[in-house]
């Protein structure tokens, strides 16, 4: 167990040293250099110890360098807090901005009017959340 290495042809080895040396984001170049240890010998349970992550993670990123290449290292999307305030929504965000210009000092007042006309738990630090975003 943690004896699997990785295989690669010299071109695959200049775009993950280009890549371990150029990109800006850090977890990429962390999982280039783990496949570049994997090819150069370095069991799993090494690769681990060195960079303090678990043998299991590792293999994830083994398997995501097999299936998608150097795509397979980027962080999917969808990840963090979810929007309360759809910015799409542009009915409600028409009426949260007409009620924030008829009321501008009181956001508890806002809050209350929105949830009882569109049946919603709004509350002020979620309205300052969603316009310090837009």
């Amino acid at each position: 167990m943690g004896y699997r290495f990785i295989q690669l042809s010299p071109e695959e080895v200049n775009l993950l040293e280009k890549t371990s040396n150029t990109s800006t984001k850090a977890h990429i170049r962390r999982k280039c250099d783990t496949i570049l240890l994997s090819h150069r010998g370095y069991d799993i349970k090494n690769i681990s110890v060195l960079y303090k992550v678990r043998t299991h993670t590792i293999r994830d990123w083994m398997n995501n360098w097999i299936a998608k290449g150097i795509d397979g290292f980027s962080i999917s999307t969808g990840r963090g807090r979810k929007a309360e305030i759809d910015p799409n929504n542009t009915d409600f965000v028409d009426s949260l901005t007409e009620a924030i210009k008829l009321n501008p000092q009181n956001l508890d007042t806002v809050c209350t009017e929105l949830n009882k006309s569109n049946d919603m738990n709004l509350t002020k630090n979620k309205v300052i959340r969603f316009l310090k975003k837009g």
